[in-house]
């Protein structure tokens, strides 16, 4: 899955949450849901995490965030 990670980045910062928050809310480590919003190789978002980032940062259409190939 390919994350369009400034576009999330932006959303997240829309929403006034910090990497901190959206990782409490997403029941992961700060630590963890930096390096997935980061892209850092290796490290992927889970079929699971996607959907609760989409409902977290309310985002209407996933396909502007998110690429599944």
């Amino acid at each position: 899955m390919l994350v369009n990670t400034q576009k999330l980045k932006g959303r997240r910062v829309e929403k006034g949450l910090t990497i901190r928050e959206l990782a409490k809310k997403m029941d992961i480590s700060a630590q963890s849901a930096h390096r997935k919003l980061n892209d850092d190789t290796g490290t992927y978002l889970t079929l699971p995490e996607v959907e609760s980032l989409i409902r977290i940062l309310d985002i209407d259409n996933p396909r502007e965030y998110f690429l599944c190939l």
